[in-house]
């Protein structure tokens, strides 16, 4: 069995900001911008199959429908060659007129690394 601890729900209950009976939304260890939430679902899964896709971007857009004012990127990244562990999960990322962040960003672009 593989560790994952995204699926082990390890993370710091200070960094939980909303849940959900099947999945979290928390504060990334190293934003990106302001506001930098991810829809982390509580089973371990792929966005290849629809209904798990389907469940976390309804989560997804129920936080954004709370602030309709605020421009933002969802990225929902799968597979080995864009994530650093194979739990999918969606980002929110709020962004800002001129705030050049590029996307996908890095941790070299965002100034963390």
């Amino acid at each position: 069995m593989h560790e994952c601890g995204f699926c082990a729900r390890a993370v710091a209950p200070e960094n939980i900001v909303e849940q959900w009976p099947d999945a979290d939304l928390i504060s990334p260890v190293n934003p990106v911008t302001t506001g930098h939430v991810m829809v982390v679902p509580h089973q371990h899964g792929s966005f290849s199959d629809s209904a798990f896709a389907r469940s976390a971007m309804e989560h997804a857009a129920e936080w954004a429908s709370r602030t309709p004012d605020q421009s933002a990127n969802l990225v929902a990244p799968f597979g080995p060659d864009v994530q650093n562990n194979d739990h999918s999960k969606i980002h929110y990322v709020p962004r800002h007129y001129g705030d050049q962040l590029p996307m996908p960003w890095t941790p070299q672009q965002s100034g963390k690394e």
